[in-house]
């Protein structure tokens, strides 16, 4: 599948000492829009507690990934996807992160395992009762609720940590301020990276898209996931992409990495990137730096006030968590 683009509007990579500095306006309506935005947000993120009270517990004995001994877990959660139904009242993409958590925790502990004993529909109300009165039983004990049941928790035997953190870079108004908050050692490797020939492509037109998704995004996914990739349909990204734009990273004239972004509450969000297939792994050297870099400028060039890294694990051994820390992001606590 070719990529047929007006070459006139290919960018050309510049050090960031030497890009444009335009001032970026914001007008009042814009910032009242995204206090009403925000605030909409914050009040689904807070209805959580009373859309979701019912949880399920299990008892799961299996094969430790690493010392290969018996390991028995108490996991307080959803062991699967949960129904729509009272007092489990998910959103489709709530119901598919809870199950996530719990999938997520299971394949970090075990090489295998077996659920021995299971409730169902166990109020958040009754969290304290409940593991006093099975946590005996296990070993480790995992707790996946709200916000609200997790303070009815004892704190001097429990971790407190979120599923997953956002992180975000605050964009100023000048581009001279956008530089300086990258972290030092970053501005030079920067430096490095775009002399390094790079030229990127910005659209949100079908041709670049059919491109992205059936050249990039779907072989990518598969090869990296192997059997347990999720592919997202046509439909639905394109759905993301009437409200942002995909970004083409390019080298010597060639594909390499690709990215879907998509603008929301004058903030960018970055959906998902995919590399091109058949090259040379050298050629990507500094490539992702690059891109993110060059859809950093894109969101300041539009008004954004921050850049969305979406979500990591909260874990300092996970590289997709290492990587946007460097960029001198913060937690976004808008979805926490």
């Amino acid at each position: 599948m070719n990529l047929d683009i007006d070459e006139s509007k290919l960018r050309e990579a510049t050090s960031p000492e030497n890009n444009c500095k335009p001032l970026n306006q914001k007008s009042w309506a814009k910032a009242i829009s995204r206090s009403v935005k925000t605030t909409w947000s914050n009040i689904k993120c807070l209805s959580r507690s009373v859309r979701i009270f019912l949880f399920d517990m299990v008892l799961i004995e299996g094969t430790e990934k690493h010392s290969g001994q018996s390991v028995k877990t108490l996991y307080f959660g959803e062991t699967e996807l949960p129904n729509f139904k009272f007092g489990k009242l998910y959103s489709k993409s709530e119901a598919v992160e809870k199950y996530d958590n719990f999938t997520f925790v299971m394949d970090s502990i075990y090489a295998n395992y077996t659920i021995i004993k299971q409730i169902k529909n166990i109020s958040g109300l009754r969290i304290h009762q409940e593991l006093k009165k099975h946590e005996a039983q296990a070993d480790m004990v995992f707790v996946d609720t709200e916000l609200l049941f997790v303070h009815m928790l004892e704190r001097d035997k429990y971790l407190a940590l979120p599923q997953w953190v956002h992180l975000k870079l605050n964009i100023p108004d000048r581009w001279d301020d956008v530089v300086k908050s990258f972290p030092k050692n970053l501005r030079k490797k920067l430096n490095r990276i775009l002399k390094g020939r790079y030229q990127y492509y910005i659209s949100n037109t079908d041709n670049v898209f059919q491109y992205f998704y059936y050249a990039m995004y779907v072989p990518y996914t598969k090869t990296r996931f192997g059997d347990a990739a999720v592919i997202e349909s046509p439909d639905s990204l394109k759905k993301i992409l009437q409200q942002g734009e995909i970004l083409i990273l390019f080298r010597d004239n060639r594909v390499l990495l690709g990215s879907l972004n998509t603008y929301k509450n004058d903030r960018l969000l970055l959906i998902c990137a995919a590399s091109a297939e058949n090259i040379q792994p050298e050629m990507f050297k500094g490539a992702a730096e690059a891109m993110d870099y060059f859809a950093i400028l894109s969101a300041f060039e539009k008004g954004c006030h921050c850049v969305n890294f979406l979500a990591s694990r909260p874990l300092l051994d996970n590289g997709g968590f290492r990587y946007k820390r460097k960029w001198g992001t913060h937690i976004d606590k808008l979805y926490q």
